[in-house]
């Protein structure tokens, strides 16, 4: 796995752009590009402290709930994350899944761009989003790059949505000294517990529709029951506009079941992470069926491994403006890696000597045929610990549907398919049929020309011989030569005239 993906990953040494890297550095210190970093991280960590609830749902039995019942996981996370400290810059750079947590915000990054890019062939101006569990504001940057005209930003903890605030407020003011920047949106701030209370009874405008809902790193919190997962929904789609989008990035739970069944104990993980269970076997389900009824279809969920691999020849310079790599080995001898574990990089290692070894061959099937020309001594790479951790999460992208026109337009495609299997099938029925006029006369006309050139023998037609009356009688009738008419000699009748004339 990891040398596959790694084959992937080598990229240009240095990002193409140099002055935009720079205005993403100042963009960093004032309103934080990866303003999710300490979401992310924060959501890691309460992952490794209380794994079976925060990514598998709860695995306790009801007396166990009832007994926790004083301070449920809302509680716990919202606790969590109000007493976490906000990190600066400094501390960002120094943490060991810095780039780990670059490559998710990469992730959200491609996301949130496609689904606005499609949303604006339709409605380019008004643009409304609902940033669902939004944290300290990790992707307002991205909003606003967005163009988009209103953003609502709920979350459970009341600390993170001040923050949040206070980031905007930064935000705005970095707007208003630099005549350049992106439009501004309109925001609106709400403190509530997404898996227990509908926010459309906060929402100053009841009467608000979004274009697009985001819910990143967090869904996974409501599967504490499915009433909770079910209001999560419910919030995350009810205000939804028909063709509107429900995008999120979330643990795989199927993944996660399958690294507890392989692992010999309940748990599971490396230097990066760790996820412990109480027990195996009893995994309670929330799957995609629940969204149907709020009318939303899914488009895609792929794995962060499978979306690296689709969208990192398309974005490659994105990845690495967001330092979402590890440059390896180390451009100046003052840097050093995150990992310290020998085999940390060893794919990276026999990648670049892949390369030497294969410049002069020429297989248009070697691994190594995109990047022999370039002579990289560097490659873009990540820790086999982190890539590891990244396997657990995917993203996913639902559609809302209008449940009348999706059957009318069902009913239409299957009327038209039905109508080009009939339409199919009479061209095969007249193609058979000429094929079939077309073989006929081939053979009619093989046939003529095999008897043009093997004529068939004629019987020449032989008359019977005569009997011999039949001769005889003709011979009577038919004078001999030298005879008269009255059939004597010539030589007697001269004798006979002679004695007349004496």
């Amino acid at each position: 796995m990891i040398d596959e993906t790694n084959a992937e990953i080598s990229a240009p040494e240095k990002p193409t752009d140099e002055n935009l890297i720079e205005e993403e550095k100042k963009d960093g210190e004032k309103t934080g590009e990866v303003q999710n970093e300490p979401d992310d991280k924060a959501k890691e960590e309460e992952t490794t402290k209380d794994p079976e609830k925060g990514l598998n749902g709860d695995n306790k039995h009801e007396e166990e709930k009832a007994a926790d019942n004083s301070e449920g996981l809302g509680e716990k996370v919202a606790k969590h994350y109000n007493e976490l400290p906000s990190g600066g810059k400094e501390s960002r750079k120094e943490s060991p899944i810095i780039y780990l947590r670059n490559f998710n915000n990469w992730v959200k990054s491609i996301i949130i761009n496609e689904s606005l890019e499609k949303i604006k062939r339709v409605n380019s101006r008004e643009v409304a989003v609902l940033d669902l569990c939004c944290g300290k504001g990790g992707d307002l940057l991205k909003w606003q790059r967005g163009r988009i005209k209103t953003l609502v930003c709920a979350d459970i903890a009341q600390v993170s949505v001040e923050q949040c605030e206070e980031r905007y407020k930064e935000l705005k003011r970095t707007h208003e000294t630099r005549r350049y920047r992106d439009p501004l949106f309109k925001p609106e701030f709400i403190t509530a517990d997404c898996s227990k209370e509908r926010l459309l009874d906060l929402y100053q405008d009841k009467n608000i529709e979004f274009d697009l809902t985001s819910c990143q790193f967090s869904f996974h919190y409501s599967f504490e029951s499915f009433e909770q997962a079910d209001m999560m929904l419910k919030n995350a789609c009810e205000r939804l506009k028909v063709g509107g989008f429900f995008i999120g990035t979330t643990p795989n739970g199927y993944e996660l079941v399958r690294r507890l069944e392989k692992s010999e104990d309940l748990s599971f993980g490396n230097d990066v992470y760790r996820v412990t269970f109480e027990k195996k076997g009893d995994y309670p389900l929330y799957g995609c069926k629940m969204a149907e009824k709020y009318n939303m279809k899914l488009l895609y969920t792929k794995t962060f491994h499978d979306f690296f691999r689709e969208k990192t020849k398309e974005s490659t310079s994105l990845l690495y403006k967001m330092k979402a790599l590890e440059t390896y080995p180390p451009r100046l001898e003052s840097e050093s890696l995150v990992s310290t574990a020998e085999d940390a990089y060893t794919h990276a290692k026999d990648f670049l000597e892949g390369i030497q070894l294969n410049q002069d061959k020429s297989s248009s099937t070697s691994k190594y045929r995109d990047h022999r020309e370039k002579n990289l001594k560097h490659v873009g790479t990540m820790s086999k610990c982190e890539w590891e951790a990244v396997g657990m999460y995917l993203a996913f992208v639902f559609v809302k549907i209008d449940p009348e026109a999706e059957q009318k337009r069902a009913e239409e495609a299957e009327r038209r398919a039905k109508e080009r299997a009939e339409q199919e099938k009479e061209r095969e029925e007249r193609a058979k049929a000429e094929q079939e006029m077309a073989e006929n006369a081939k053979a009619e006309e093989d046939k003529e020309e095999q008897a043009e050139e093997n004529p068939e023998e004629k019987v020449e037609e032989i008359e019977p011989e005569p009997k011999a009356e039949s001769r005889k009688r003709k011979h009577e009738e038919e004078p001999a030569e030298g005879d008269d008419d009255d059939g004597e000699p010539a030589a007697k009748k001269q004798e006979t005239a002679e004695e007349t004339s004496v």
